[in-house]
């Protein structure tokens, strides 16, 4: 499992996806209204349909409507 922090300064309707290094969506964790404060999100290395993901490099993109946010991760299996 691969842990992604982030904190908000007001409540505000994010998305936070997994993408592969093609660009693809691997698995989508939020997609909603979200509290203010610090957040950690789990993402468990599966795809969307519950699949187990490879060891590997991937992307997590967190969008907030004004901010767009990408960094890389590794998922070590």
């Amino acid at each position: 499992a691969t842990e992604i922090s982030f904190e908000l300064k007001t409540p505000q309707n994010i998305r936070l996806d997994v993408l592969d290094l093609s660009g693809r969506v691997v698995r989508t964790l939020v997609n909603g209204e979200t509290t203010r404060g610090k957040h950690s999100i789990i993402w468990d290395g599966k795809d969307k349909t519950g699949n187990d993901m490879p060891s590997g490099i991937y992307l997590y993109r967190l969008n907030t409507g004004t901010r767009n946010i990408t960094r890389k991760m590794t998922l070590v299996r």
